[in-house]
């Protein structure tokens, strides 16, 4: 009787130490995890200030510039000032602030307030798709134009010489709201201003963001990105290049841009799969996608992939008439209209919607629209149209 006792208390004893050595390494485990866990919700993230400032003399940002740097005490920084801003105050009071007053009652919360945006043939345009869908976490647009590079290692004195050309390639922007590819294509090969991303750039910093890192990258077959050094790459007229911009408002939030150029015509998506591995990746089901002045591209038949792309992804088209064909947009959705319908402009042919052009007279179907943007701004004759997949 006495061995068996001692062998009972001997397994109670050794049992006891077991549990009590565990239970101090769940206790030390969860410690951990807690201090895990409050670095990451403590965690702040960190605006680089060389971006800020320089891309804040592009914006003419005069009230932060003052603060940093000598050069916001010199005249030719307050003339330029001067100009930009009457250009600037220009496009928020006829263009922006109409839009960001119209969205709240015409569009649906579960739309403009999409944590992602798709924005085929976007060029640099970021004002207009921050003003309607300003709760945005991520963009990804795409164009002909070049991404380039990040100008701010060239310094704050640079920047300051390059806000006349800031001025002259924002010049169909603030006046049509929409950029002109040719021009584009000049305006953005210069020494001052290599690519949309310094364009791209000074908008989120006139937006009140701060930008935390511009990153260059270039697609891999799998449609994953590959960072690089954008002056020691070489470059190759077979690569996808593209641009990460990442940025802030309340040091917590991460906002994310990534632009890509490419021709996306038909035969050049299947020379290039990777473009459609990404999008595949990287757009999420039932999102929210975005035309404006796209030159009627998604009406012809060597649009189809990424016609079908933004069909077949979206729960939410806006657009106005250049984007995707009335024609395409079947039963399966239900579509809002805005403002007017004209014949496109002389510079388009073979692409009046017959069919769209009868919604537009069918009585109390149409709403008006209170801000003049697109092709037909000489007369303000536009129109929006949002399909909503049902």
């Amino acid at each position: 009787m006495k061995n068996q006792f001692r062998i009972v208390m001997l397994v109670f004893m050794v049992s006891s130490i077991l549990i009590n050595c565990t239970s101090k390494k769940k206790d030390a485990s969860n410690e951990t995890n807690s201090k895990k866990e409050d670095t990451v919700v403590g965690a702040k993230l960190i605006p680089d200030t060389n971006l800020n400032n320089f891309y804040g003399i592009l914006a003419s940002d005069s009230s932060s510039i003052n603060c940093i740097s000598d050069i916001g005490k010199r005249n030719k920084f307050s003339e330029n000032c001067t100009v930009s801003n009457a250009l600037w105050d220009k496009m928020y009071s006829n263009l922006l602030t109409p839009i960001s007053n119209w969205k709240k009652g015409a569009l649906p919360e579960s739309c403009i307030n999409t944590d992602f945006l798709f924005y085929p043939f976007s060029g640099p345009d970021f004002l207009i798709p921050n003003t309607l869908f300003a709760q945005t976490k991520h963009i990804v647009m795409f164009g002909l134009e070049l991404p380039g590079k990040d100008m701010s290692k060239y310094g704050n004195e640079f920047a300051l010489n390059s806000m006349p050309l800031m001025q002259k390639s924002l010049r169909d922007y603030f006046g049509k709201s929409y950029f002109i590819t040719k021009n584009m294509m000049t305006d953005l090969k210069s020494d001052s201003l290599n690519g949309v991303t310094p364009l791209i750039s000074t908008f989120i910093v006139k937006s009140n963001f701060k930008l935390i890192s511009i990153k260059n990258f270039k697609l891999n077959k799998s449609g994953e990105k590959v960072y690089f050094d954008f002056e020691k790459d070489t470059f190759s007229n077979a690569n996808i290049y593209g641009v990460e911009i990442n940025y802030t408002k309340d040091l917590i939030n991460n906002f994310q841009i990534d632009y890509l150029s490419f021709n996306a015509e038909d035969p050049s998506m299947q020379t290039h799969p990777e473009i459609m591995q990404f999008f595949e990746k990287t757009i999420p089901a039932n999102t929210v996608s975005y035309l404006k002045s796209a030159s009627y591209l998604l009406h012809y038949n060597g649009f189809s992939t990424i016609r079908n792309l933004v069909l077949n992804k979206s729960k939410f088209v806006l657009q106005d008439d250049t984007g995707i064909a009335e024609r395409y947009f079947t039963n399966d959705w239900k579509l809002s209209l805005w403002g007017v319908y004209e014949k496109p402009i002389k510079d388009f042919s073979g692409v009046y919607q017959a069919d769209l052009d009868s919604l537009y007279k069918v009585k109390n179907q149409v709403n008006p629209l209170p801000f003049n943007m697109g092709y037909h701004y000489f007369n303000g004759n536009q129109n929006l149209l949002l399909a909503e997949k049902k």
